[in-house]
């Protein structure tokens, strides 16, 4: 009996430091093939910025309109100091009016975007360094595919510099600021926001848009309690929001006030 507790006692231990043995050797192995692999992740890469500059209409005849041509005057003034930086120029158009023909292209429609990348290359802007999105039809469609198809998938776009007008900034702060916080993302984004910028509206253009911005800013806030994730606002857009949603073709469009349009 003495010796049988002997030998059950050494062939425990024995299967016990087979066992250490063999997650030694597991543990080695998985070393071998796991930092390699480490080593090679390389680190974020230093970030650019990117001059943003939201849709804001074109005239009957396809040209940038004053207030849109302080954007992007004020976006190629950061271009010129920064080697670096890239602008992006943004929105299809507006649901509020059809856009304008294209006169270098018989028979199509003149995007916001296109226009206003045409105007910069004018101005001397070399085209590597501008990103267009013509997809969007208003400031929350600005910011999403501008995230979505631009910025996300670059990581060293992570410093926005949002350029607009001062009556349009309340709105515009409130909607980058919730669309480029919310997850998923793998690096956060900085943004800032510059509406230094003199725009040549009519002040009477200007109160009206004003009221109507304003409005809408704070309704926003509450789309953005409701809309936490990318994937909820991606749900938003295009189940809810009346310029996506395919339940738009169900309904007429509400008529805007003449003087706002003078601003689109």
């Amino acid at each position: 009996l003495k010796f049988c507790l002997i030998e059950s006692t050494c062939r425990n231990a024995m299967r016990d430091l087979a066992g250490v043995v063999l997650g030694v050797a597991i543990g080695a192995a998985a070393a071998a093939v796991l930092l390699p692999a480490l080593s090679s992740v390389s680190p974020a890469p230093a970030s650019r910025t990117l001059f943003v500059v939201p849709g804001g209409g074109l005239q009957e005849d396809g040209s940038v309109p004053t207030h849109v041509r302080a954007r992007l005057d004020k976006a190629k003034a950061g271009l010129d100091r920064d080697d670096s930086a890239l602008v992006a120029v943004l929105s299809a158009g507006t649901p509020h009016k059809p856009g304008p023909p294209d006169p270098r292209r018989p028979g199509f429609v003149l995007r916001e975007a296109e226009a206003e990348a045409r105007y910069l290359l004018a101005a001397g802007v070399a085209p590597e360094r501008i990103l267009e999105e013509a997809l969007s039809l208003d400031t929350v469609g600005n910011a999403y595919m501008l995230r979505t198809i631009h910025t996300d998938p670059q990581p060293d776009l992570r410093r926005l510099v949002v350029v607009t007008n001062k009556w349009h900034m309340e709105r515009v702060r409130a909607i980058f600021s919730h669309v480029f916080s919310i997850p998923p993302w793998q690096i956060p984004y900085e943004l800032e926001f510059d509406s230094d910028i003199e725009d040549g509206l009519p002040p009477e253009v200007v109160a009206v848009r004003s009221e109507r911005e304003h409005k809408s800013a704070v309704a926003f806030r509450n789309t953005a309690a409701k809309t936490p994730t990318l994937a909820l606002l991606h749900k938003f857009m295009f189940s809810d929001h009346m310029a996506y949603a395919a339940a738009r073709h169900t309904t007429d469009h509400a008529p805007v006030d003449p003087v706002v349009l003078k601003s689109y």
